[in-house]
């Protein structure tokens, strides 16, 4: 029998609004997640945010909670477990994984049993950041995923569990982020939002909204130029070390003016019709790709060597494949000279060759463009740039406004011939050069991070490429320091291409060749404790403005009499006094390598050695400052309009504040032996002419000065005052006057 339709609808309406009323309950019974750190509040502890940067690998979908390594890790939802794992992060897109789905184990056994193997496979892996991960499946279709665990509690896949329970104790999550730390995914099938069940503001963007900015008015361009200034002055503590506020004043005007410029001479308006003049300035065009190069010349003028701007967000990485051209000639900067410094078989016998213009622009004036976009340096370093005017060949200058992305260029050469070059069409394979540069770049390069070996009876060699190294490398570069430490008479420690690391292992390093306790006044200095108006675009602090000790991000940090800044003498930031170590000595010469990509812990090591008087320094200027660096913990800022992402550091740090002509202020720590960077060195015509000159050294019996440049400030003279001085003449004139009076009285008395 038909049912009526009335009836039908009825039973529709009543159904959809026992279905509305079960979802409105629903949403107004549910909570947010419990923070997963105990006894935290949520939101607590975010070192990483999605959509930010871990170095300068793009966080897509992880929130990294810091938080003391053994802290109480609970279960925020009630759920199912459905994976527990040990797993280790090679990157943030690759994750190996290791179950034992026949016994149940805990993450401390599962840990202990997979650790021996895969350390035996891999011997650059850390396996401190070996940690347990737990997969917790909700009742609304969500999987929560915990890494970074250590434990004795056993947990079994279709396990039901609580809401608060301890599910196990922090530990280490990726070899990237050195503090103690877990890490919270979540998944809905694909990649889902890891902060909101949270309750907390999301960073998280779904791959599909991420829409590429192609253009900007000049007003948004200016806020972002005028909002990156803010956030200097706001968080970075090293901006005086590079301009004056007088000179950052000028600086800002001039780049607001030359917004301007852009915006009326934008690729944008090549098919405008409308005059200038009849357009507000402000609402002109600026393409991405004019104001991003634009931020890089900003850059280039508030340097600093742990300052970049980050990788596009929607520029994702999907896998090598060649570029459709390369050029056919390279050229750059050597001996104050342009040169062609590598070239197809069809223009070998132009290599060496000087160019007097490159695209109708000038030498000179191809030199200050480059000068123009070069950054990550530190304040005053001098041999950074000139790596860079002899390498940028290699690099953008070919690309608009100054050449074609076909690679193509116009050449003047100063014998007067004219070059009409060609790109070369590369997809199918790359072109061959007559001049590898290979050797060059990768001078210490180590798939380990290290390398170790005699060099000959006498000379023995530890190539340092980071100082990111684990445990067991570090006892194996003790080890070889300790087993040449009666056969050698020379070590030469090479720290050139080393972008740094941790101070812990350059302190261990160090200590096994001092020869005495190294006594430096360093200090760590920032801008706020907390409460920093310009975390409110920073993707990986939260923005508050609370004066409460849980909202500071640097609460060991206090005032100073007469300064401007809050400070640490915590071992934590600086280094004060560093004792040799008890066990281990290398007593010999000691040389140590440094070139213009030494940075960080590679410009520490050297300095070090040079402020000790413990050796002498070979090869070119460091790239961090002797005096000072900019790093440990850092902010990625996003600009609001155009989504570039800038990482700043946000303490200064002072290794020595001792001034001396060895040291100027502001340089990077200058070498006791100079190569100068030469096309020969480049071509590799005669190998590695920095360790040949060190070697050259060691044959000829050269090291170090016997004066010590910081004697002076070590040990000062004894001063007497004036005031003293007078005082003794005077003394000593009475005492004079009385014996002449004894001496006349006793000869008076005689007679």
């Amino acid at each position: 029998m038909k049912k009526p339709l009335d009836f039908c609808i009825i039973r529709f309406l009543i159904s959809s609004c026992l279905i509305l009323t079960s979802m409105f309950l629903q949403a107004q019974t549910s909570e947010p997640w419990l923070w997963p750190i105990e006894g935290q509040k949520a939101g607590s502890g975010i070192l990483y945010c999605p959509q930010g940067y871990i170095e300068k690998e793009f966080n897509y979908d992880h929130l990294v909670i810091g938080a003391p390594e053994g802290a109480n890790v609970v279960c925020p939802v009630d759920g199912t477990v459905v994976s527990v794992a040990v797993s280790y992060q090679q990157s943030l897109d690759y994750l190996m994984y290791f179950r034992n789905p026949e016994i149940s184990k805990s993450f401390d056994a599962l840990i202990e049993s997979v650790g021996k193997d895969y350390g035996e496979k891999n011997k650059s892996a850390d396996l401190k950041f070996l940690s347990g991960q737990i997969g917790i499946k909700t009742a609304d279709g969500k999987t929560v995923y915990i890494h970074g665990l250590t434990g004795e509690r056993i947990f079994k896949t279709g396990q039901k569990i609580k809401r608060g329970e301890v599910i196990g104790k922090v530990a280490y999550w990726y070899f990237q982020v050195k503090a103690s730390s877990i890490c919270v995914t979540v998944s809905e099938k694909i990649a889902s939002d890891p902060m909101t069940p949270f309750g907390i503001k999301t960073t998280f963007i779904k791959a599909e909204d991420v829409k590429p900015v192609k253009s900007l008015t000049v007003a948004q361009a200016k806020e972002d130029f005028l909002t990156f200034i803010d956030i200097l002055r706001d968080a970075y503590p090293g901006l005086y070390d590079v301009l004056s506020e007088e000179e950052l004043v000028k600086f800002t005007e001039k780049s607001v003016s030359e917004l301007e410029g852009i915006g009326h001479n934008s690729e944008m308006r090549k098919d405008d019709k409308v005059s200038d003049s009849s357009i507000p300035v402000d609402s002109l065009s600026i393409s991405y790709s004019e104001f991003r190069p634009f931020m890089y010349r900003v850059l280039s003028t508030i340097h600093d060597s742990h300052f970049y701007i980050q990788p596009s967000i929607w520029n994702k990485d999907k896998g090598y494949s060649n570029p459709d051209y390369q050029p056919a000639v390279y050229w750059g900067w050597f001996d104050d000279t342009l040169r062609i410094t590598r070239a197809t078989k069809e223009y070998e016998k132009y290599k060496g060759a000087q160019v007097i213009s490159v695209n109708g622009i000038t030498a000179d004036s191809v030199k200050r463009i480059i000068n123009s976009y070069t950054d990550e340096y530190e304040s005053k370093v001098e041999d950074y740039p000139k790596y860079m005017l002899a390498l940028w060949g290699m690099g953008n200058f070919f690309m608009p406004p100054y050449g074609t992305k076909k690679y193509d260029m116009l050449l003047e050469l100063s014998d007067g011939t004219k070059l009409d070059i060609k790109g070369v069409p590369s997809k199918k394979r790359l072109p061959a050069y007559t001049t590898d540069f290979i050797d060059f770049v990768y001078i210490n390069y180590y798939p380990e991070g290290y390398s170790h070996k005699m060099l000959n009876d006498s000379t023995a060699y530890l190539g340092l490429y980071t100082f990111q190294l684990n445990q067991t490398q570090i006892e194996d570069v003790v080890s070889f320091i300790d087993s040449v430490s009666t056969a050698a008479r020379h070590l030469i420690i090479d720290v050139r291409n080393n972008a740094g690391g941790e101070v812990t292992v350059l302190n261990r390093i160090f200590s096994c060749i001092a020869d005495d306790t190294l006594k430096v006044n360093g200090e760590a200095r920032v801008n706020r404790k907390g409460g920093f108006p310009s975390m409110k675009y920073s993707l990986n602090y939260s923005f508050s403005t609370s004066d409460a000790p849980e909202d500071e991000i640097f609460p060991e940090f206090s005032t100073r009499e007469g300064k401007s800044g809050f400070y640490s003498d915590s071992d934590d930031y600086t280094i004060r006094t560093l004792a040799p170590d008890s066990l281990v000595h290398f007593p010999g010469n000691v040389y140590v390598l440094t070139n213009e990509n030494s940075i960080s812990a590679a410009t520490l090591l050297p300095a070090m050695v040079l402020r000790s008087h413990r050796g002498v320094i070979v090869g070119r200027e460091t790239r961090t400052a002797y005096h000072f660096m900019n790093a440990m913990k850092f902010s990625d800022f996003r600009l609001p309009n155009s989504t570039i992402t800038i990482n700043v550091p946000l303490v200064h740090l002072v290794f020595d504040n001792a001034v001396v002509e060895r040291t100027p202020y502001g340089r990077g720590v200058i070498p006791d032996y100079y190569v100068p960077l030469t096309l020969a060195e480049f071509e590799f015509r005669d190998g590695d002419a920095i360790l040949n000159r060190a070697l050259e050294l060691i044959a000829q019996g050269q090291y170090l000065s016997p004066e010590d440049p910081f004697e002076a400030i070590d040990n000062p003279p004894v001063k007497s005052g004036k005031p003293y001085l007078l005082i003794a003449i005077v003394c000593a004139a009475v005492g004079a006057i009385i014996a002449l009076l004894i001496f006349l009285l006793r000869r008076r008395l005689r007679k």
